[in-house]
């Protein structure tokens, strides 16, 4: 299973079903928790199963394969933060 938590404050987190991306977001309301599950025809492909985790965590479609080095640092670290609004996202993967 994937989970993940929110800094504190606010704290919080969320836990996932087996396979599916975590995902935790503080917001103006709080830790946001999401789940996303990978597409099918993605699951069996590294790459791109790493550029739409990226597209999902970032928010921003993730286009270039295979994934650069510093993408590849930001799924190992399961810490992502979106370099123009400095929000902090955190995340475990599939």
């Amino acid at each position: 299973m994937g989970s993940c938590n929110c800094p504190n404050p606010p704290g919080g987190g969320i836990t996932c079903e087996p396979g599916q991306l975590a995902i935790c977001r503080v917001t103006g309301y709080g830790c946001h928790g999401e789940c996303h599950a990978p597409p099918r025809d993605l699951v069996n492909n590294i790459n791109l199963l790493g550029a739409w985790a990226f597209s999902v965590i970032s928010g921003r479609r993730f286009q270039p394969l295979p994934l650069g080095p510093q993408e590849e640092a930001i799924l190992n670290q399961g810490v992502y933060q979106d370099p123009i609004t400095g929000q902090v996202v955190r995340f475990s993967l599939p």
